[in-house]
């Protein structure tokens, strides 16, 4: 298949695991505040489609705008929520570097793997 194109079962899968995060976000107490960071998240793919991957500094100025994060471990617990729901691709690196890249876009990641 072309590059471009995106398999519509592709689409239907990342519909339902969003459905199913909502839910468990439901049951989780998941922090009001951490929903808007997760929009605004969405916003800036939306935004820029060429835009796959942020920097965690990127990522964190954005969560403490959004989400009121303060501290690098709610941080790191925010990214890792979202990694674990397929909402980005997060994984703290042993040796901690200023330039580790987050992957908004894991759809895009998986098509790049395929390949």
């Amino acid at each position: 298949p072309d590059s471009g194109t995106v398999d519509p079962q592709v689409h239907l899968l990342r519909k339902k695991t969003e459905e199913v995060a909502r839910r468990v976000a439901q049951h989780h107490k998941l922090p009001i505040p951490w929903l808007k960071f997760d929009q605004e998240v969405r916003e800036l793919k939306e935004k820029d489609a060429t835009k796959k991957t942020a920097t965690v500094e990127e990522l964190q100025q954005l969560a403490m705008k959004t989400a009121g994060i303060k501290s690098n471990e709610e941080f790191h617990v925010l990214l890792n929520y979202f990694s674990n729901r397929a909402v980005l691709l997060y994984r703290q690196m042993a040796l901690k570097s200023e330039a580790e890249e987050v992957v908004l876009d894991v759809e895009w990641l998986i098509q790049k793997v395929e390949k």
